[in-house]
C-alpha cells in the first residue's frame, strides 16, 4: 500500500461450492467497502497445494497477464514460498515459447509463510503463523531478490 496510508485490512472469502470442493477459490477484499483486490484457487495435477493468483475476479488461466503469481506449498502444508509470475527456472526455453506469459525472467521468491503444527493431538484449532514479505523501495520494487542461481 502507499506510504502514509498505514496498514490496510484485508479480508478471505472462500467460495464453497461443490464445484469448488477439491479446488477452492479464495477471493481477497478490502475491508472498508469490500472492494475486491485478487483471487486465487488451487491447481489440480500438483503434487502439493500450489495456487494462481489474480488480478482478474474470474481469469485463473496460467498464461493471463493477470496472473500475479503463485503460492506452493510443501507435502505437509506447513511452509509456503510466494512467487511472482516469473520463468520456473527448471523448465527450458522451448516450454515458453508460445506462451504469452512470463517475460524472460526467472521467478523470483516473495515471501515464505510457516505453520506449526498444534500441540493438542487431533485438534483443529488455529495454528501459530509466521510470514516474512522483503522490503521495498518507494516504488514497490524489492530491495533483494530471492531467486535460483
Amino acid at each position: 500500500c502507499p506510504k502514509g496510508l498505514g496498514t490496510l485490512q484485508c479480508f478471505i472469502r472462500r467460495n464453497k461450492g461443490i464445484k469448488n470442493a477439491l479446488f477452492p477459490e479464495y477471493r481477497v477484499y478490502l475491508k472498508a467497502n469490500e472492494t475486491f483486490l485478487m483471487t486465487s484457487k488451487k491447481r489440480a495435477g500438483s503434487k502439493t497445494s500450489n495456487y494462481l493468483i489474480s488480478m482478474g475476479r474470474n481469469d485463473l488461466d496460467k498464461n493471463s497477464a493477470n496472473i500475479i503469481g503463485k503460492l506452493r506449498s510443501n507435502f505437509l502444508g506447513t511452509e509456503y514460498a510466494i512467487y511472482d509470475d516469473g520463468r520456473n527456472p527448471e523448465f527450458d526455453e522451448s516450454y515458453y515459447e508460445d506462451r504469452k506469459c512470463c517475460d524472460g525472467d526467472i521467478r523470483c521468491e516473495l515471501g515464505a509463510i510457516t505453520y506449526s503444527s498444534n500441540t493438542s493431538l487431533g485438534s483443529k484449532g488455529p495454528r501459530k503463523m509466521k510470514a516474512c514479505i522483503g522490503k521495498v523501495d518507494d516504488e514497490g520494487r524489492p530491495l533483494q531478490m530471492w531467486q535460483p542461481v
